[in-house]
């Protein structure tokens, strides 16, 4: 066999061979021999393209028999081929990133698992690129964490139709391309009946044509090679998991399930949003200082991090309030808080911009369910009335608080008095007298 020729591209290595060239690309290499690899035809035209390990015989024979299907070139010439680019990239590989080539070097532009540059070799990159201008960065995790029921589902679906219509995304610019949506928790029917929702009370009339969903039935890791091909071939600009607990694995609590995922995602170069529970409510707990639930390094390895509370049902205008609040931003700084309205249409669903004077209520709605929490911390048992007293609260405010910390986990009935509630913070381990069944009467 003749040797190929050798040359070093931005997008990869490139081994130029009669029966066409093999590019192995730069960005996904590793040490261990795992790069996205194509086999492209004298024309032009790609002839195979897949993530693979050139050391394994396995991978190489099915990408050479993919090839072979499209040319008249025998798979097994074709893993031959592999094999000798491969060999000829362990020995090109240290003299190319070697600590006396490289600094001079604009030849590689890739940034290689385990290899090293000298950064004062390089040119300036452009500032940090956003998909949703501020919010969600390119290339990196954002994370959307709440209670269940606080509609993170629809703001996160919501994402995705915006951008890949080109709409602005409550108030913030997006670069506009096709979206992927991931859904773990329900299927694509219901998904795909809020979609359409949504959708018209953007004015659009069905969800664009380059929003992509999927229904996930297996750990992210391991379906990571099927998403890096859709990625290949529809372009999403942003990729949603709903959620990631199920998307995690078997352990969504241990950093030994939650650190694979991230680094798996590293692989894909797009935004994502990652949608996640939150950690139940302890005693004395206030709902914005919960964390997502699990590892910490769900937040840790986040670069942007919202957190979704509703705030109120509004039945008389068909609406719920809901706060998004920007916890973290590694790239700059945190946006403010938005106090939003869910609106409930009869064939659509709209966001809205709340008022001042609706955020003001929105304010005092949270407000008053800390003073409930305070006036319980110390071990009070309150009746609705005692509390309205404590609290300097409306009796009609005070019950309707209560339900909505109830709903939270954080505030439960200890005891009945007459027809009276009476309530204290949630007691992990103790029932709820409204939920335990009567004993029956001895015979």
């Amino acid at each position: 066999m003749a040797e190929p020729f050798f040359r070093i591209e931005p997008e990869g290595f490139r081994f130029s061979y009669p029966e066409g060239d093999i590019l192995i690309s730069n960005t996904s290499l590793d040490r261990l021999g795992r790069s996205l690899v194509d086999i492209i035809a004298p024309g032009g035209g790609f002839l195979a393209e897949d993530l693979v390990n050139l050391k394994a015989d396995s991978d190489r024979w099915k990408l050479s028999q993919q090839a072979a299907l499209r040319d008249g070139v025998e798979a097994v010439e074709w893993a031959d081929r592999l094999l000798v680019s491969y060999k000829h990239l362990e020995q090109a590989v240290p003299q190319v990133f070697g600590p006396k080539s490289i600094v001079n070097s604009s030849l590689y532009s890739g940034d290689g698992d385990g290899l090293w540059f000298s950064m004062g070799g390089r040119a300036e990159p452009e500032a940090q690129t956003y998909i949703v201008q501020g919010r969600i960065p390119e290339k990196y995790p954002t994370l959307l964490y709440g209670d269940g029921g606080n509609f993170k589902s629809f703001v996160a679906l919501y994402h995705c139709i915006c951008i890949a219509a080109g709409l602005p995304c409550l108030g913030a610019e997006v670069e506009q391309g096709p979206t992927a949506y991931l859904d773990y928790e329900l299927d694509s029917e219901e998904t795909l009946r809020r979609a359409y929702r949504l959708s018209r009370g953007l004015g659009l009339s069905r969800p664009p044509e380059d929003l992509y969903y999927n229904r996930g039935l297996q750990p992210l890791p391991v379906i990571l090679d099927s998403l890096a091909e859709h990625q290949r071939e529809s372009g999403f600009r942003l990729l949603v998991v709903d959620s990631l607990g199920p998307a995690a694995g078997d352990d969504p609590e241990s950093a030994r399930a939650v650190i694979p995922l991230f680094q798996a995602l590293r692989g894909l170069s797009t935004a994502h949003l990652l949608v996640d529970h939150q950690s139940k409510a302890q005693t004395g707990d206030k709902y914005e200082g919960k964390t997502p639930f699990g590892s910490v390094y769900k937040f840790n390895l986040s670069r942007s991090v919202f957190q979704a509370r509703k705030v109120a049902d509004d039945a008389a205008n068909h609406r719920s309030g809901l706060l998004l609040r920007h916890t973290k931003h590694n790239f700059g700084p945190k946006e403010p808080d938005q106090a939003l309205w869910v609106c409930w249409d009869r064939d659509a669903i709209r966001f809205e911009q709340a008022s001042e004077g609706d955020r003001e209520g929105f304010e005092v709605v949270l407000s008053t369910e800390e003073l409930v929490v305070e006036a319980l911390a110390d071990g009070s048992f309150l009746t609705n009335e005692q509390l309205a007293e404590a609290t300097d609260k409306a009796i009609g405010t005070i019950g309707n608080t209560l339900r909505g910390l109830q709903r939270q986990g954080r505030v439960e009935v200890a005891r009945k008095e007459g027809k009276r509630n009476v309530y204290r913070l949630a007691v992990v381990g103790v029932p709820d007298v409204t939920r335990t069944t009567k004993a029956k009467p001895s015979a």
